[in-house]
């Protein structure tokens, strides 16, 4: 028979429920000069009958029945017996899409090259797609032509994925290169050996690779002590990246090695295992004097190097106070969040108890004042972080070099609330805050600029040593006068623009307005409130009234209210200045009576 321009190899072990999909989208492929080597690498489910079934007779497939040898083991053997000018692997619980061949192999032929890449599909078991270029730092898929990329320079290198399966090689490319057996991470060393006998890969930003994600029994996903094998890995990889000719070979193999760190730790949840792991990161850190290097790669956690070096990344406290379902609800949200490397201070008894959460976070009695955190997070029965928020907010404040950081949010919970940006007056942060990213941006603090960060506890992030600024005012005004203080002894803050969490609307503590100017009064006492601007505290009363008015329901009582904040504006002389206007939020009717000027600027 004449030899195929293409041998797909198709490595099958126990994946019998998606195998037969795998096979449907190889002979669904709209360029047809290929053979597929399913190599049944010692099976024992039903998944090699399926695959026959799959298969259906079609003269092109060919199944190879071996004993159990891995991954690498299954793949060599494809390779051994391959007959195309082009090699494509293909995973069995993974789909080709219907042009990736034609589109892979058009693109390679026309330019020349050795091998090309593309980006992919992420499927997840509920149905939910999402596009990735396959690069690191880059997810999003920017379409157009195929493009060579030039391999001289590591960090380059370190940002693709090193999969074999989103590409097509020329077997001449490969040569005698097999896949190291008896390891697990095998693509990393066949990638790099790879580049370093060619100077460039060709990228076709289509994703025509549909790969699955969080499968039960994915190798990628399992909590074991097989994730110890990485270390050996990267002993091999150093060795390849050093020797692989191109530049910054040092400053590649550290990205190289976060990057691997951090999913291979993004799956440990058992703390004593975990501790384990990072305690061999760091030792191989060590040994080759390179360091964590998060910062290339948004989807790397920061955390994770602090935890390296014997530092507990995040401390959140959280009462107990409340009703039992809210409670529950921010303990879903912290079981949830994407990095477990922080402590729960609490003093919920059951919590307590159990030590830890689900995902491996520590539980410790609530105490702030013995907070091991770098980092300290304030939370109430209720809020609720979004999953990815503690690795945003701490992979911010370490790239920024932050002491304090002020989030978005969205108020009155995800379901039925609206957001809010956490400035009370857009104008005084313009234009310095246009284009921040999601990821967060430094913006320096004025006095006028403190009194506009919003007061909400949760959606603050503050380096430890700002706990030495504690705040001087009763409650209800506590959380504003420790903002007032931090933001002044910080001098910038860390602004995430984006709805890191949710907190659910709260009841009016009860405080009169007289509560309220008297808290006022005692804030007046402290060396940092005086660089305040003029009538600071009319502004900051407005604000308290508002929230007491907004949950106060009846049209009586709201009148008896406001009548009382009249009246205790006068008596402790809390005067507005014309040059500072009220908060955005606040109706231009009770500027009007509070004697304040408008705000400026609408909410966001």
């Amino acid at each position: 028979m004449d030899a195929p321009a293409i041998s797909v190899i198709v490595p099958v072990y126990n994946v019998a429920a998606h195998v037969g999909a795998c096979i449907a989208s190889l002979r669904a492929q709209s360029w047809r000069d290929f053979e597929a080597l399913v190599i049944d690498d010692g099976s024992t489910d039903d998944s090699g009958a399926r695959a026959l079934a799959a298969i259906d007779g079609d003269p092109r497939f060919r199944v190879i029945r071996q004993e159990n040898r891995g991954l690498s083991g299954a793949r060599n053997t494809g390779l051994e017996v391959a007959r195309g000018a082009f090699i494509a692997f293909l995973d069995s619980d993974d789909q080709f899409a219907p042009d990736f061949l034609a589109q892979m192999h058009g693109a390679l032929v026309a330019d020349g090259g050795d091998w090309v890449a593309c980006a992919i599909a992420l499927s997840f078991p509920d149905g939910q797609v999402l596009d990735h270029s396959a690069i690191h730092g880059a997810p999003d898929v920017q379409p157009g032509p195929a493009r060579r990329i030039a391999l001289d320079d590591c960090t380059e290198i370190a940002r693709h994925f090193p999969s074999a399966w989103n590409k097509l090689y020329r077997r001449s490319l490969i040569g005698d290169l097999r896949f190291p057996e008896g390891t697990w991470f095998e693509d990393h060393e066949f990638f790099w050996a790879l580049a370093a006998r060619t100077g460039h890969l060709l990228y076709l930003p289509a994703p025509l690779y549909r790969h699955a994600r969080a499968r039960p029994g994915q190798i990628t996903g399992a909590d074991d002590d097989r994730v110890f094998e990485q270390f050996a890995v990267l002993e091999r990889l150093a060795v390849l990246v050093r020797g692989c000719g191109a530049a910054q070979a040092e400053e590649g193999f550290a990205r190289l090695a976060s990057r691997l760190v951090h999913e291979r730790a993004g799956v440990l949840r058992d703390p004593a295992r975990r501790a384990r792991f990072l305690a061999g990161a760091a030792a191989l850190f060590a040994r080759h004097a390179i360091a964590f290097s998060p910062f290339w790669d948004e989807d790397i956690s920061a955390a994770l190097g602090l935890a390296m070096q014997g530092t507990v990344p995040l401390s959140v406290t959280l009462g107990a106070q409340g009703a039992a379902e809210t409670l529950a609800a921010s303990l879903r949200a912290l079981e949830g969040q994407s990095i477990p490397d922080f402590e729960v201070l609490t003093d919920d008894p059951a919590l307590l108890a159990r030590g830890h959460l689900g995902n491996g976070a520590v539980v410790r009695p609530l105490s702030p004042e013995q907070a091991r955190g770098k980092y300290l997070v304030v939370l109430r029965p209720g809020d609720q972080p979004g999953a990815h928020c503690f690795k945003v907010w701490i992979n911010g404040m370490e790239r920024l070099g932050g002491a304090l950081g002020i989030s978005g949010f969205e108020q009155g919970g995800w379901e039925g609330g609206f957001y809010h940006d956490a400035l009370l007056e857009t104008d005084a942060f313009t234009p310095d805050s246009a284009g921040i990213p999601p990821s967060g941006g430094l913006l320096t603090l004025t006095p006028r600029r403190a009194l506009r960060l919003h007061p909400e506890p949760a959606a603050r992030i503050v380096r430890r040593d700002l706990l030495a600024h504690p705040g001087k005012a009763p409650a209800p005004l506590a959380a504003q006068a420790v903002l007032l203080e931090q933001a002044q002894a910080a001098g910038a803050c860390v602004w995430f623009p984006f709805p890191a969490l949710a907190v659910p609307r709260r009841a009016w503590p009860g405080a009169s307005p007289l509560a309220l100017a008297w808290a006022i009064r005692a804030m007046r006492g402290s060396p940092r409130m005086a660089g305040l601007p003029q009538g600071w505290e009319a502004v900051v009363f407005a604000r308290g009234l508002r929230a007491g008015m907004d949950a106060t329901s009846g049209r009586a009582a709201r009148f008896r209210l406001l009548a009382a904040g009249v009246l205790a504006m006068r008596l402790f002389r809390l005067r507005a200045a014309p040059d500072l206007p009220a908060d955005r939020l606040i109706a231009p009717r009770l500027c009007r009576l509070l004697g304040l000027s408008p705000p400026t600027d609408k909410p966001r």
